[in-house]
């Protein structure tokens, strides 16, 4: 049985424990494996994410695939069922191969646009720009040559249009170039997306001291709660190159490194997931490596203490699990308490990759690893669930959440090398609350929203921001209420700072809320 029972120091209620609630467990509903996708393309280096959202306009949650062999729109039935639809295209061909993706709608008219990160660093990224049916159209993205893992969108200055932050990773993958000293960064991009709709590189945004880093996500969070979002790169290889670094952004899309955030590991990271574990208003950090994550607990004011340990987080290197990838936050048994998803995958084809580390030892990279579901305890704990909960063995690389049945649960699709899974949510408590936002002409998904959920004895906070390793989850906020009847107070900040606020929402509601 599922339940939320968080310790809490003397000068805060203890949290009411929420009723009971079902067994949880996550159900693999639908797979395709690498005969099934597209290969127009070779799969060799294939680095698979995916997109959740309704990219042809019939209201269901559909899915994106960037994919090597060539990517792919599968499309929702309605009852969580997707099926590979042949007929999207890109200027009337087929989807062209890629790495990564992220969604939004880039040009405000209503549909589900997307980013897609290619392979190579011999052309320009581009947007697929929808027509509202799933055709799309090519737009350029100049000054952009270069290799990229993936786009994370938010509106960096401020000015109520989303912009972009491109990841770069301008090297083979390759350690023993890497470690040489060989790899040389090309720049991180940020576009600001100017009036007429164009995106335009700001060349001396990014300090050039982080140039050289090699960038799998730059998962986009406001850290030092001052209002606009900040950047905390995800870094490869930091021990030979650049550790993970988190950039201040001054208000105008302009960054800084912070110095003294007590955040800038040097890690094999390849993915940060954001979230609140401890229930305290501000973003926490989980880190995805090779060896064991790390999880960083913001202490309020922009700076970070490891709480792997004290937490419960902490996953300790084994065959099972040694190289993690894409990890998302999540309510995923809808008890009230955030929880984690974080996926593994081998990194050689053969599994037999043995690596060493910093003591002298080592540990070797297996094919078979399992994906793990780490169950919040609502005060900054955690538990990994039990193997029949939810375990997925493929060789995974990427993560994104999304409701794709309609249930208000929150659902995961999952992709690596070479496949795609669907995992639907059955049990745990019943659904809370469903929050969509619109912030109108310019951020028609309300990205860098937070939405806070109030109960008699604590307060649960989401940030709308969608951006996972590649990947990019649904535009959709989904709260457990954990069997309580109502919340006391929904409260949403805005992107432009601005707040409203909802009364007594009754557990089983969804709010569409547009700004004011």
């Amino acid at each position: 049985m599922s339940s939320c029972n968080g310790h809490h120091d003397s000068a805060t209620p203890p949290a009411v424990a929420p009723e009971a609630c079902d067994d949880y467990r996550m159900v693999l509903s639908q797979e395709w494996n690498k005969e099934a996708l597209p290969q127009r393309h070779a799969v060799s280096k294939s680095w698979p994410g995916q997109a959740i959202g309704d990219f042809n306009g019939d209201g269901f949650t559909d899915v994106l695939m960037a994919y090597g062999g060539g990517s792919s729109l599968f499309l929702n039935d309605g009852t969580g069922q997707l099926a590979l639809w042949e007929g999207a295209t890109l200027d009337g061909e087929p989807l062209p191969r890629a790495r990564g993706v992220a969604a939004a709608d880039i040009d405000s008219d209503g549909d589900l646009d997307a980013f897609f990160a290619f392979y190579e660093g011999d052309t320009e990224q581009i947007f697929l720009i929808n027509d509202g049916s799933g055709h799309f159209t090519t737009r350029a993205l100049a000054e952009s040559a270069y290799i990229t893992w993936g786009g994370s969108f938010g509106d960096l200055n401020g000015d109520g249009r989303l912009d972009l932050y491109v990841a770069t990773y301008n090297a083979p993958h390759e350690a023993s170039i890497i470690m040489s000293g060989e790899a040389i960064g090309a720049g991180h991009g940020v576009y600001l997306q100017q009036p007429d709709g164009e995106f335009v590189r700001e060349d001396d945004a990014i300090p050039v001291a982080v140039d050289s880093a090699l960038s799998l996500q730059g998962a986009l969070l406001d850290a030092d709660l001052d209002g606009d979002l900040d950047i905390y790169m995800t870094n490869d290889f930091g021990p030979f190159t650049i550790p993970n670094q988190l950039l201040l952004n001054d208000g105008t899309g302009q960054f800084t490194v912070a110095t003294d955030c007590t955040c800038d590991v040097s890690m094999y990271s390849m993915g940060t997931a954001r979230g609140d574990g401890d229930d305290d208003g501000d973003i926490d950090l989980f880190i995805s490596n090779i060896g064991s994550p790390k999880y960083l607990m913001n202490l309020g004011d922009g700076t970070f203490a490891d709480a792997t340990l004290s937490n419960g987080a902490y996953i300790a290197p084994s065959p099972e699990n040694m190289t993690s990838w894409g990890a998302a936050f999540l309510d995923a048994d809808l008890d009230s308490c955030m929880d984690l998803i974080v996926v593994y995958g081998h990194l050689s084809s053969d599994g037999a990759l043995v690596l060493e580390y910093e003591s002298g030892g080592e540990w070797t990279d297996p094919v078979g690893q399992k994906d793990l579901l780490l169950l919040g305890d609502c005060a900054g704990g955690f538990q990994q669930a039990p193997s029949d909960t939810f375990a997925d063995t493929e060789r995974s690389r990427a993560v994104a959440i999304g409701d794709l049945n309609g249930d208000g649960r929150p659902d995961a699709v999952i992709s690596g090398k070479h496949f795609l899974h669907v995992w639907l949510a059955e049990g745990g408590c019943d659904p809370g609350l469903t929050v969509r936002l619109d912030a109108g002409d310019g951020n028609h998904q309300g990205i860098g929203a937070s939405v806070a959920v109030t109960f008699a004895d604590r307060t649960v906070t989401q940030w709308m921001l969608p951006d996972t390793t590649a990947s990019s989850s649904e535009h959709a906020l989904f709260f457990g209420f954990g069997g309580r009847a109502q919340a006391d107070v929904v409260t949403i900040r805005w992107p432009d700072g601005s707040t409203e606020q909802h009364k007594e929402v009754t557990a089983g509601s969804t709010l569409e809320l547009t700004l004011p």
